[in-house]
């Protein structure tokens, strides 16, 4: 074997130090070289396809029973694509026609069909479309190590102190894993919305994901530490390298308790007044993990992955279900359900557009599906009946959108009605502010809902027309940009002139640089990442409000983002001196 640098980087998608014994796992499409039958063995071969097929569908079947159902039912959505994907009528008809056509095995004709899906997938531009080739992958490679008579190594299988390392971790696996035995994951490929980071944060495993090629340069049994925090892997440490992250690791989760125990308080500041803090999820399993940081209630209950991980639209009993639950979960705390945010880089399968962060995205997609619209929206009000649940719409930018969505809501009233469903008739209903022109008709939208939501990722790549996926302009992306945060002051100005309540949701609401100039600015409820919300609670319990209005005059009277940032600061350095070096030192 090669012998490399021991040192590998890739991206944070657990945050936390994982020591322990790298094993090796392989997953996806094996080597098949190309191998016949018979013309007189083709109808039996194709049988031997559909028993391979029929076996596979048992086998996701029998994961399903073996997934913790406390962690939510929304998890085993990962399985249902694997299931659509292996009762996928063109991909039986295609591999058929190559048994058929070319005498071809059941094994070789399939990963021949598997190839032609793998292009169209690695032909889209979004990193969310990429990461869908895993599921392909998994479930074709599970039908044909059946046809092989081979069995794949499973996580399942390893012993106390893994480090798992792969190319690429499935979902069939990821929803498998266990951290009493799992102490990290390293993967070669992913991001930070993958199967793997999602359910990786939500067990509180560290994890390194898009670390490449490093399959080839380690081997199995090999001493490795996982430094999700800077998003590094170390390989054969030495023993004083060891020794470094075994102190690294006990500070990190020292600090982890300290903060838990800090967000157990209420997020009052030190002159008293009190800030709502809450946690985004996007899975009803991130429940404990919210709690467990603290938050009292879900500011954002992302719901396009309830869509976007299977091939068939969640019903409204089933999306009821998982509302519910989380509803239940933080009664009486309020759960905001945002409706289904899909376009941008949440592209929908087989729909492509020049530019989708200015497309049909958003309340645009939503009103132009009214039945997909009514039903998401019939299982949140049967939801609201057993919980504190508010409703909130994306991609708000115009008047009309909301008169249209009031007259929806009017009538999926009237058909609960008619079939004597029972329904919360009073739950609120909000919108997100995310384009300049939200910002700047917020004193008529005020007066037609419930609440604001200011999703101040997207209202910084539309005001500084920057898409922040591009690796070309992402530098120029900065939340703390003087035109963001004037349009963020306008808003709640425009919410409070209304008497309704506004929060934030994006990641500005979890930078501690700029909680003092959220809070300076009148911002009701902050909404964040679990794991960031004792920080921010912490940030929150010690500054006062009126040594803030000074602060946001001087702030608003910069012209850049660094100017922005060293303002704070110094702010910090000259007024909260151990909280500048908490935050300071991460």
């Amino acid at each position: 074997m090669k012998k490399h640098k021991h040192i590998y980087r890739g991206v944070t998608g657990s945050p936390g130090i994982g020591i322990g014994v790298a094993r090796i796992f392989y997953f996806g499409i094996p080597e098949i070289p190309v191998s016949y039958v018979s013309e007189t063995s083709i109808k039996d071969e194709i049988k031997r396809f559909h028993d391979a097929v029929e076996e596979a569908l048992k086998e996701v079947s029998s994961i399903e029973s073996q997934v913790n159902r406390d962690m939510g039912e929304d998890l085993l959505m990962f399985m249902s694509i694997q299931k659509a994907i292996l009762k996928d009528t063109e991909l039986i008809k295609q591999t058929e026609n190559l048994i058929k056509k070319y005498r071809f095995s059941a094994e070789y004709s399939l990963k021949e069909v598997a190839k032609k899906y793998q292009n169209i997938i690695l032909s889209k531009t979004t990193p969310f479309m990429k990461e869908r080739l895993t599921d392909v992958k998994d479930a074709i490679a599970r039908v044909i190590f059946i046809l092989m008579g081979e069995k794949p190594k499973s996580i399942v299988e390893a012993p106390p102190e893994t480090v798992v390392v792969t190319h690429d971790l499935p979902p069939s696996e990821a929803v498998l894993l266990s951290p009493e035995r799992i102490k990290g994951i390293v993967c070669e490929v992913g991001g930070i919305t993958s199967h793997t980071a999602l359910i990786a944060r939500a067990l509180d495993i560290p994890a390194v994901v898009g670390v490449k090629k490093i399959v080839n340069y380690i081997e199995d049994e090999t001493d490795i530490i996982v430094d999700g925090n800077r998003g590094h892997v170390i390989v054969s440490p030495t023993e004083k390298t060891k020794e470094y992250y075994r102190n690294e690791k006990i500070k990190f989760e020292e600090k982890r308790h300290r903060l838990i125990l800090i967000a157990e308080k209420e997020p009052f500041t030190a002159d008293g007044k009190y800030i709502d803090v809450s946690a985004n999820i996007e899975f009803s399993y991130e429940v404990e993990t919210a709690k467990k940081y603290g938050a009292k209630g879900i500011g954002l209950f992302r719901t396009e992955y309830l869509f976007l991980t299977r091939r068939s639209i969640p019903t409204e009993e089933e999306q009821f279900h998982i509302y519910k639950y989380v509803a239940e979960s933080f009664k009486p705390n309020p759960v905001i359900i945002r409706t289904l945010d899909i376009g941008g880089d949440k592209v929908i399968p087989g729909y492509h557009e020049a530019n989708p962060f200015l497309g049909w995205r958003g309340i645009r997609f939503s009103l132009d599906n009214p039945f997909l619209f009514k039903s998401q929206i019939k299982a949140i009000m049967r939801a609201a009946l057993h919980g504190n649940v508010k409703m909130m719409v994306p991609m708000v930018s115009t008047i009309e959108e909301v008169r249209k969505l009031k007259k929806i809501i009017r009538e999926t009233t009237r058909e609960l009605e008619e079939k004597g469903i029972k329904f919360d008739k009073e739950f609120e209903i909000g919108i997100m502010i995310e384009v300049p022109s939200a910002v700047l008709l917020a004193d008529k939208l005020g007066e037609m809902v419930n609440f604001f939501s200011i999703g101040s990722n997207d209202l910084t790549q539309y005001t500084l027309a920057i898409d922040r996926g591009s690796e070309m302009v992402s530098s120029l992306y900065n939340h703390l940009h003087p035109a963001v945060l004037k349009l963020i002051k306008m808003t709640v100005e425009s919410a409070h002139r209304n008497n309704i309540w506004i929060g934030v949701c994006g990641e500005i609401a979890a930078d501690p640089w700029a909680i003092p100039i959220l809070v300076g600015l009148g911002i009701d409820e902050l909404s964040m990442n679990p794991a960031s919300i004792p920080l921010v609670k912490k940030i929150i319990q010690e500054i006062d409000t009126r040594e803030l209005k000074p602060l946001i005059e001087k702030t608003l009277g910069k012209t850049t983002p660094t100017e922005v940032k060293r303002l704070l600061r110094n702010f910090y350095r000259k007024r909260y001196p151990s909280l500048f070096e908490l935050i300071k030192n991460g």
